[in-house]
C-alpha cells in the first residue's frame, strides 16, 4: 500500500477531527477564559482519560490512535501506531513529509483547538511502527501560534 503526502495529511486531518470532537464535546467552551495552571491539568487528565476508555482504536487506514496523556505538566499526548511497516518508511523517511504534517498539525491545533491555546497547553503526537518503536514525534507549542 503506497500512502502519498496528500493521503497522510488527510489521515493526520481525520485523526484530529477525531480529537477535535471529542472535546469539544466533552470540556471546550467558546469565548471563556483560560483557566488557571491547576484546573487544566485536572481538566487534561480527565480527558485523558475519557478517551483512553474509547481506545484503541482506527482512526484511518494504516493508523490507529492507541492512547493520550496528559502531562508532564501542562501538555497533551497523542499516542498513535502506524500500522503498515511500509507505510511508516514513506511517511516519516521524508523529511519533507514529517514538514507537511507538522504544518497540519500545528494548523490543527492553533485554529481548530483554541482552548490548547488559550491554556498554553502543549500538544505532542508520537507515532510508533507496529513493533512499539517511536518513528517520530511532532510537538505544537502553543506560543507558535
Amino acid at each position: 500500500m503506497k500512502i502519498t503526502v496528500d493521503l497522510w495529511i488527510k489521515i493526520a486531518c481525520f485523526a484530529f477531527i477525531l480529537a477535535l470532537a471529542y472535546f469539544a464535546g466533552s470540556h471546550l467552551k467558546v469565548d471563556t477564559p483560560a483557566m488557571d495552571q491547576e484546573s487544566v491539568i485536572a481538566s487534561l487528565e480527565r480527558d485523558a482519560e475519557n478517551l483512553n476508555r474509547t481506545l484503541p482504536e482506527i482512526v484511518s487506514e494504516g493508523i490507529r490512535l492507541d492512547a493520550t496523556e496528559a502531562g508532564p505538566g501542562n501538555s497533551f499526548t497523542y499516542i498513535y501506531t502506524v500500522i503498515d511497516d511500509q507505510a511508516a518508511k514513506e511517511m516519516f523517511g521524508n523529511e519533507k513529509n514529517i514538514q507537511a504534517l507538522t504544518a497540519q498539525l500545528k494548523n490543527r491545533v492553533c485554529v481548530m483547538m483554541q482552548d490548547y491555546k488559550k491554556n498554553k497547553t502543549t500538544v505532542n503526537y508520537l507515532f510508533k511502527n507496529d513493533l512499539s518503536k517511536i518513528i517520530s514525534k511532532i510537538i505544537v507549542d502553543p506560543k507558535e501560534c
